[in-house]
């Protein structure tokens, strides 16, 4: 590793570990109190949609229409290829992030929907007690959590690209090594968002800023390499992915070929992000970056 990652999560002695370590661009955190309040959340939201098939078939009618749709449904598709602490461990922040998202609105035309139809209707579709208790609890953490952080409203909010956490391990001699389970990178959806020039980022755990004069520009990095999971909504054999020519293998990870590192500069401290290439396009339409492929980094 050439420079530390922006996105690096040490797993010297928490190996299931999932927060991102502090830098220069690191704004804002959650409080232990409100992390510990989302997690709880995301872990209802996991019971409710576990515990009947009719459930599930509602929310996702609500969060359809929200801007949470492909986040949670990604995250659905993922647990139907493996368990759900696997899927919870790669993106805890996923599931909170389309929770947060989405549930607001999901909540309010569920509402509105009980209020309009009939008292038989009613009595067959609405929401149980516990569930309607387990809602509002969502809605309220929701709502904490976007406050805390800073974020804009949904409707400013965000544009969701997947980058390559750095995993890694610190020896006893202080060197760092990269952790791959099953030699497979975590892709991770963050959510980006501009605040003027400035392009910020979230995982709904804590916020980073990165000015634009921080933003050197990104190398082209063609190396054959694999990721844990399929966050999309459209296939990754059809478009608008399709000519990245992804492969998936017997184990159900994903092949590719092409990944892009972004340098970014604080000082003499230089770190990166990795971005897989089905996602750079999406990044490249947020901020201006220079292509450094054919000069030598400082």
């Amino acid at each position: 590793m050439e420079h530390p990652h922006l996105l690096s999560v040490n797993l010297t002695e928490d190996k299931t570990n999932v927060y991102y370590d502090d830098t220069p661009f690191t704004v804002a955190r959650l409080s232990p109190e409100t992390r510990k309040a989302s997690e709880a959340s995301a872990d209802e939201i996991h019971k409710l949609l576990m515990k009947n098939l009719k459930l599930p078939l509602l929310l996702a009618g609500y969060i359809l229409l929200g801007l949470g749709a492909i986040i949670l449904v990604g995250f659905l598709k993922a647990l139907s290829e493996v368990d759900f602490m696997t899927a919870l461990q790669n993106a805890k922040w996923l599931l909170v992030g389309g929770a947060a998202l989405a549930v607001i609105g999901g909540i309010l035309l569920a509402y509105h929907k009980k209020s309009t139809q009939s008292k038989d209707d009613e009595d067959e579709e609405s929401l149980t007690p516990e569930e309607e208790t387990s809602f509002r609890s969502m809605e309220n953490t929701a709502e904490r959590v976007q406050f805390e952080l800073g974020l804009p409203p949904d409707d400013q909010l965000l544009t969701d690209v997947e980058l390559l956490p750095y995993q890694y391990k610190r020896s006893a001699d202080g060197t760092t090594k990269e952790i791959l389970k099953d030699g497979c990178y975590a892709n991770t959806v963050l959510f980006f968002w501009k605040e003027g020039d400035v392009l910020c980022l979230t995982d709904y755990d804590c916020v980073i800023k990165i000015p634009p004069d921080a933003i050197e520009g990104y190398y082209t990095v063609d190396s054959k390499y694999k990721v844990t999971m399929w966050w999309k909504d459209e296939e990754y054999n059809k478009e608008p992915y399709a000519s990245y020519k992804i492969k998936e293998d017997s184990e159900g990870n994903y092949r590719l070929k092409t990944y892009y590192r972004v340098i970014l500069r604080n000082g003499e401290e230089r770190f990166e992000m990795r971005i897989p290439c089905y996602d750079f396009p999406t990044l490249k339409g947020l901020v201006n970056m220079v292509c450094l492929d054919e000069a030598h980094e400082a």
